[in-house]
């Protein structure tokens, strides 16, 4: 069991997950600390809870299965290039789902961001050079999902479609699809920040989409004789199985 002061938490929550990188500790949630202050009974509950029942804490609801995680103690800066379109809007997305539910995003002209990313303390994505942008074939967002270590099948599964729609290669058939709307998106918003909260919806029905397609796929024996109702129902029920 870990506990630290709050001051230290941010350092702590560091040292953790380079233990993770390196293969000493099971990553069981993006941040795995427990802040002084809790009761001791408490944190061991909250550690047994989180080693024993994963998908309790990952999946709180069939139609919201966010990872639940204890936020940095700062808030997490990000800045990157302005007028959004597919990447920009769904690197936002999946780092408040599974990175920080309090992030804060800076939208800037390229040739700005490096200014701005060091003067706000703030990690670049999607931007020339940047550790978080395109790296070969995979864009921004898988260079997010790497770095902090997202193991989820149905958003492997949704970063394949958004690769698609960012660079116009045919991964994926959906792909065509969210670049339209994500282009339609960002010209109709007053702003960048506009853009990517319209977008947010988009990328949870994508993602619930490629939960039911593995399901389909896991299960197509089943599903095979079912009607369209039958279908659905079927992968529904299994969906609540896994939460």
């Amino acid at each position: 069991m870990f506990l630290v002061a709050e001051n230290s938490a941010y350092e702590f929550r560091t040292l953790l997950q380079i233990l993770v990188w390196r293969g000493s500790l099971k990553p069981l949630l993006p941040n795995p600390v427990i802040r002084l202050g809790q009761s001791t009974k408490k944190a061991q509950d909250k550690l047994t809870s989180i080693s024993l029942h994963p998908s309790r804490e990952i999946h709180q609801h069939v139609l919201n299965p966010w990872p639940c995680f204890v936020s940095p103690v700062r808030k997490m800066k990000w800045v990157t290039r302005e007028h959004v379109h597919v990447d920009r809007t769904a690197c936002p997305w999946l780092i408040k789902k599974y990175v920080d539910p309090k992030a804060e995003f800076i939208f800037v002209p390229v040739e700005k961001v490096e200014e701005v990313a060091k003067k706000e303390k703030a990690i670049p994505y999607d931007t020339p050079n940047a550790e978080l942008g395109h790296h070969g074939d995979k864009c921004s967002f898988d260079a997010i999902a790497e770095k902090y270590n997202i193991k989820d099948p149905a958003l492997l599964q949704l970063a394949k479609i958004i690769r698609s729609a960012d660079t116009g290669k045919p991964l994926a058939p959906e792909g065509v699809g969210l670049d339209a709307v994500m282009t339609g998106i960002s010209v109709a918003a007053k702003d960048d920040h506009e853009a990517v909260e319209k977008a947010g919806p988009v990328y949870d029905a994508l993602y619930m989409f490629c939960r039911l397609k593995l399901l389909a796929e896991k299960y197509k024996r089943e599903i095979k004789s079912l009607d369209r109702k039958q279908r659905r129902e079927f992968l529904r029920k299994k969906l609540l199985e896994q939460s």
